[in-house]
């Protein structure tokens, strides 16, 4: 009869993972090193999570389960105030250097996914997920329609997510900070509900035609001017004289 598996000892193997890919990145993990610096074997890891790649897909789940985890604690202690102050301290949280391995585990991830999404399953569908929702609501909460809140959120993310991974790559904070000045200057739009969407335009109704290829309304318009009486046939095109 095969052992059963030890949930608390999956637990302290999926946090083991978790801090050793916050030290040494997802894109040249393999076994036998994170086993060696887990403290266990390349057999064990795979008795709890089957194969490696079941075991990254956990092990990012967890790293991002703790960043809201922070994220949340973080505002929860900074209560209240305007969104555009509340966009202005998550930026500074994610800007201190002691976030810097989550956000750079976070786009390696990422950039990985986008060209062999197969390594990592659901993570670029987590990550459209993850925070999409909750700042849609918070938009319809405001009073936003819920594609204007849907659009609004999306861009809000990719602005934020974009100032993110320039500082990754670039540590140019006070250019950075400034941007996110613009940023916040934007967010006070929304907030008092300057952004809105254009009306989508009515699908265009294509004109019914004959089987001769003539419109309806050029029938209506040909049998208007025609001679009372007068039988109104579609106009048909005149035949090319056949080569002799």
């Amino acid at each position: 009869m095969a052992a059963k598996r030890k949930p608390e000892r999956k637990a302290d193997v999926l946090n083991a993972m978790a801090d050793y890919l916050l030290g040494s990145g997802v894109s040249e993990a393999t076994l036998r090193p994170a086993a060696t610096a887990l403290g266990t074997s390349p057999r064990m890891l795979l008795y709890h999570f089957r194969s490696k790649e079941a075991l990254l897909v956990a092990a990012l789940q967890e790293v991002r389960r703790r960043e809201i985890d922070m994220l949340v604690r973080a505002l929860i202690r900074n209560p209240g105030g305007p969104t555009a102050e509340r966009m202005r301290h998550i930026w500074r949280w994610y800007a201190s250097p002691r976030r810097a391995p989550y956000l750079r585990l976070f786009f390696e991830a990422w950039g990985v996914s986008l060209q062999r999404p197969y390594l990592y399953e659901g993570f670029l569908e987590s990550v459209r997920k993850d925070l999409l929702p909750v700042a849609e609501e918070a938009l319809v909460q405001l009073g936003y329609p819920r594609r204007d809140a849907r659009a609004i959120a999306t861009f809000m993310i990719a602005a934020l997510r974009g100032l993110l991974i320039d500082l990754v790559a670039n540590k140019d904070r006070r250019r950075l900070d400034d941007a996110m000045e613009i940023f916040i200057q934007l967010t006070r739009m929304v907030e008092t509900k300057r952004v809105s969407l254009p009306a989508r335009a009515p699908r265009a109704v294509t004109a019914a035609r004959s089987p001769a290829g003539v419109s309806r309304r050029t029938q209506d318009r040909r049998r208007r001017h025609a001679p009372e009486g007068a039988p109104v046939h579609p106009r048909r095109p005149a035949r090319r004289p056949a080569a002799r």
